[in-house]
C-alpha cells in the first residue's frame, strides 16, 4: 500500500439479507469497511455490473449515509474504468505472471470516504477511495492511477509468491520488499522513476493535506541520488530520530537505497530496458528478491529504542547492501 494506517474496530450495519448469504470470510470482509470508514452506519452494496469485462469476482460500493457531507451515489460507471486500466497492466505483465485476467479472483471495493488505496490480501480485494476515480475536475489520471497499479502490484506478488501472503503476519523485511516490488510494477509500467512520488504528492493534494515532510515522498523516488546509501548513511549515523523513523522503521521506505540502485542498474538503464520486456525485468527482480528473502533471517528492527538505534541503522545498511550484492551476483542475462 502507498501508506499504512491502523483503524479502530466498529461494527458494520448492513442488511440482514446480505449478511445471511455470505461466508464467515465474506462477513469479515464487509465488517472491515466499517473499521476503515470509522462509521457505524456504513452501507455496503454488492452490485452486478453487466459490462464487467475485466471479470472482477465481486464489485462492492460502500457509502456512509450518516455523514454531514452530501451523499454521492456510487455506481458501476465509477468502477469499470479501473478494469480498463488493469487490463492494460495485465497485457504488460501476463506473459510472466499470474494476473486477474486469467484467474478472475480479484474483488474490488469503492469506498466513499477513505484516505488511502490498499490491497487486502486475505480477501483478494483492491480497496479504492472514491477520490481516486471521482474527482471530476482533476483530469490527470496518470498521477492517480499509479497508486492503483501499486496496490495491484501487491495482488500480483501474493498470487505468484507465497512469501507475500498474509501481510499482517509477515516479517518486516518481507513487507518492505513487497512495497519495493509493488512500486516496481508501477515504475516499469510508466517508464518513470518519479511516478510513485508524484502520485503520492498529487493524491495528498486532492485531499487538501499539507505534508511538510517531503522525505516521505522523496524516499519513493527511484531517481533521487539522496536515496543512495552513501548519502543516507551519514544522516542516519548522526542519530536524527525523524530520519531514522522515516527510513529504518517504515516498510514503505526501508529499501529506498535499493530504489536508486534499481533505477540505475535496471529500470532506467537503456541497456536493460531496450533488450528486455517490462515483464521480463519485473520477473527477474521479483524472483531474485524472493530468493534473497528466503535466505535471509528476520534481521530488522521494527521498533525504536535509543539503546538499539545504532544496531538498527547498521542492519538497515547491511540489508540494502546485501540485496544489491545479491542482484550483482545474479544479473539479468
Amino acid at each position: 500500500m502507498l501508506c499504512f494506517k491502523k483503524y479502530a474496530f466498529l461494527m458494520l450495519i448492513v442488511s440482514p439479507f446480505l449478511m445471511a448469504q455470505v461466508s464467515k470470510l465474506d462477513k469479515e470482509y464487509y465488517e472491515m469497511f466499517s473499521e476503515l470508514l470509522d462509521e457505524s452506519g456504513t452501507e455496503v452494496k454488492k452490485v452486478e455490473c453487466p459490462e464487467n469485462s475485466y471479470n472482477f469476482k465481486e464489485i462492492t460500493l460502500v457509502s456512509w449515509p450518516n455523514g454531514n457531507d452530501k451523499k454521492i451515489e456510487l455506481s458501476c460507471d465509477d468502477v469499470l474504468p479501473l478494469g480498463d486500466l488493469l487490463k492494460k497492466v495485465d497485457s504488460v505483465y501476463s506473459s510472466k505472471f499470474k494476473v486477474n485476467s486469467s484467474k478472475g479472483n480479484l474483488k474490488i471495493a469503492l469506498l466513499e470516504k477513505l484516505d488511502n488505496a490498499f490491497y487486502a490480501d486475505q480477501y483478494l480485494a483492491l480497496i479504492i477511495p472514491k477520490f481516486l476515480v471521482l474527482n471530476k475536475p482533476y483530469r490527470n489520471p496518470d498521477l492517480l492511477y499509479p497508486a492503483i497499479i501499486h496496490e495491484y502490484g501487491h495482488y500480483i506478488c501474493t498470487q505468484n509468491y507465497s512469501i507475500f501472503q498474509n501481510y499482517a503476519k509477515a516479517k518486516f523485511i518481507v513487507n518492505a520488499a513487497g512495497e519495493l516490488l509493488a512500486d516496481i510494477f508501477s515504475v516499469l509500467y510508466y517508464n518513470d522513476g518519479k511516478i510513485i512520488m508524484k502520485s503520492m504528492k498529487d493524491t495528498s493534494l486532492l485531499q487538501n493535506k499539507d505534508f511538510n515532510n517531503m522525505k516521505a515522498f522523496s524516499a519513493r523516488d527511484f531517481t533521487n541520488h539522496e536515496n543512495q546509501l552513501s548519502s543516507i548513511m551519514p544522516i542516519l549515523n548522526n542519530g536524527k530520530r525523524a530520519v531514522i523513523d522515516n527510513f529504518v522503521f517504515d516498510d514503505h521506505n526501508y529499501f529506498s537505497p535499493m530504489r536508486y540502485y534499481l533505477w540505475n542498474e535496471y529500470l532506467g538503464n537503456p541497456l536493460i530496458t531496450k533488450k528486455f520486456s517490462k515483464a521480463t525485468i519485473a520477473k527477474h527482480l521479483s524472483d531474485r528478491i524472493v530468493e534473497f528473502l528466503s535466505k535471509k533471517e528476520n534481521d530488522t528492527c521494527e521498533f525504536y529504542t535509543k539503546s538499539t538505534e545504532k544496531k538498527c541503522v547498521s542492519i538497515f545498511e547491511k540489508n540494502n547492501r546485501d540485496l544489491m550484492e545479491y542482484l550483482e551476483k545474479n544479473p539479468l542475462r
